[in-house]
């Protein structure tokens, strides 16, 4: 059985699921992990399995600073480690790049949907990084303000797996 089947479900699954209720559950996160690191390992062995164990290592080290100025959530912290598993040390960096630039973009279509008072505090923020270099503080939103990044990342994910990214060069 050929894995991609398996990631492309995965990944649409946890793209709906944080659509729907802004939260990607831990079991899909495990079991998109688990999968990652037990395909990587049928497909090249041990090495296979270091592989996935670093991708998802690069996918949480890379995002546990943003996660901790809750600037993300945790469920996308732990897809974007799961899908590190998929796709290995280099495309795990390749996914959550390219998932945060996405992610930003789709950060400027929920903000211009968002209320007057949420584009206003999102430019008194900007504007504290801009003349003061400090990052502000972001407050709880709404559940409807909350940037699905699942989408983001899950985009991200598909192109690195499917041959977007460097592991295919």
């Amino acid at each position: 059985m050929l894995p991609w089947p398996l990631f492309t479900f995965g990944v649409i699954a946890a793209a709906l699921f944080d659509v729907r209720a802004r939260v990607v559950p831990n079991a899909l996160t495990v079991a998109l992990a688990v999968s990652g690191a037990l395909a990587q390992a049928l497909a090249t062995g041990w090495s296979g399995l270091g592989s996935a164990v670093l991708g998802v290592a690069v996918g949480l080290g890379l995002l546990l600073v943003p996660f901790s100025a809750r600037w993300l959530g945790g469920g996308d912290v732990k897809l974007a480690a799961a899908l590190g598993a998929w796709v290995g040390p280099t495309g795990a960096l390749q996914l959550v790049v390219l998932g945060l630039a996405l992610g930003g973009l789709l950060s400027l279509v929920v903000l211009a949907a968002g209320s007057r008072s949420t584009r206003a505090e999102v430019a008194r923020n900007l504007w504290s990084v801009v003349l003061w270099r400090s990052a502000a503080q972001v407050s709880v939103r709404p559940r409807a303000e909350v940037v699905p990044l699942a989408v983001a990342f899950g985009a991200a994910g598909l192109w690195t797996f499917f041959g977007g990214g460097p592991l295919h060069a």
